[in-house]
This record gives structure tokens, sequence and C-alpha cells, in this order.
């Protein structure tokens, strides 16, 4: 006998009451003026094609660090300071911010729909956070550390186990890779003389930096998937 297959993703839990909404379209459907909901499926495919960029620029900053600590070195004998040097890698560097700031609207852009379709169909809910902490929760300092984590864990379409396994594989992996490029920035951000010692563990930063954002690159591809077809799923049945 053949063992039925669950649907993947399972679909958004309904309410725990006796109470079931109607279908859209029936007697008594939920009231509605402004227009026909949509699945962020456009913007899903941005975040996972920048979260891919992103990745790139990272790894060939990785690749490009190791000439570069060369070049500081011999530029530490010398007595030069960071700015006056201008390797591939400093034009990689470059890169990252405007990645990152792309990453950062198209991502919040997509957590924003998913968020207001599940406050339109699924209104029973629980949220940790408002919806306005999808936009600041990345960039405030302090909360930065939990907050995205919840916002993006709330729009799931379930909190068992195992997406929370993936989930967290995806948070601390892009954890790590924003504290180790703090570290990475401070090393070449001086004003002062080039420290020889220093500058050569900047290969080995960079490649902690890029392992990291690899371990959080591939659970973070899931959720969005898994994410933008339960939201299809959810506007396809109102």
């Amino acid at each position: 006998m053949s063992v039925p297959q669950q649907p993947w993703p399972p679909p958004y839990p309904p309410p725990a009451d006796r109470f079931h909404p109607p279908e859209h379209g029936h007697p008594g459907a939920w009231p509605y003026d402004g227009p026909r909901a949509s699945a962020p499926s456009g913007l899903a495919v941005g975040v996972i094609v920048l979260a891919l960029v992103l990745t790139a620029v990272q790894v060939s900053i990785a690749v490009a660090a190791w000439p570069a600590a060369e070049t500081y070195r011999q530029a530490a004998r010398d007595g030069l300071a960071p700015w006056d040097v201008f390797t591939v890698y400093d034009g990689l560097v470059g890169l990252l911010f405007p990645t990152l700031l792309a990453c950062y609207v198209v991502t919040c852009l997509w957590l924003r729909r998913c968020r207001a379709n599940l406050d339109r169909f699924a209104p029973h809910l629980h949220h940790a956070r408002s919806p306005i902490w999808t936009w600041l929760g990345w960039v405030v300092p302090v909360v930065a550390f939990w907050f995205p984590y919840q916002v993006v864990r709330d729009v799931q379409p379930d909190r068992v186990a195992t997406p929370r396994v993936w989930l967290g594989c995806w948070w601390a992996g892009w954890l790590g890779f924003q504290l180790t490029l703090q570290s990475t920035g401070h090393l070449t951000a001086s004003q002062d003389a080039i420290d020889e010692d220093l500058v050569m563990a900047l290969p080995v930063l960079e490649a902690i930096t890029t392992v990291a954002l690899v371990v959080a690159l591939v659970p973070w591809v899931r959720v969005v998937r898994r994410t933008t077809a339960a939201q299809h799923r959810l506007v396809e049945s109102r």
C-alpha cells in the first residue's frame, strides 16, 4: 500500500478555533477593497540571485586577498598607510557595499510582501515583531542579532524542528559573515602605517568570511523557495 505524500511545503496552519474563513468569492468571504494579492515570486527570484551575486563577490575577494596581503606587506616595510595602496582586492571590496545594499532592499521587500499576505489571509498567526521590523531589524544595533531571525521565522509555513534547523544554519552563517566582515575591514581601514603581522591575517579572515557566507547561502535559498511556495498556496486558496 502506498503512503500518501505530504505536500511541500505544508500549508500555513488554520485558526485553532472552529471558525474557518470561507473561500474567496463565496458568500461571507473576507471583504477587501485593495488590489489582488499575489505571492512574491519575482522578489524571491531577486533575493536568491542577489544572494548568489553577493557570495560570488565574497569568493572573489577571498581569492584576491592572498596577493593583496603580499602587496600590503611590502607597503608595511615602506611605512605606507592602507590608503596609499590600491589592489584588485580593494576594488572588489568596493563592490561589496552596493551588493549588500541591494540584498537588503530586495530581501526586505520580499519579507514585507510575505508578511502582508499573512496579515490579510492568516491574521490568527502570531508574529514576534511588528511589520516595521522587516526593515529596521537588520540595521538597528544590538537587536540586529536576533530580530531578523524572528521576522523570517514567523513567515515560515510551519515552525517545527526541521525548518528551525535550516533557519538556525542560515542565521549562524549570516552572523559569522557579519562579524568577520567587520574584522577584515579594520585591518585595511586604518590611517596609520600598515601592521605587517596583522595584514598577513587578512587572507585567513577573508577565507573564514567566505565559508560563513556559503554556510548561510545554502539554507537561505531553501528558506526563500519554501516560504514563497507556501505563499503561493496561501494566496491561491483564497
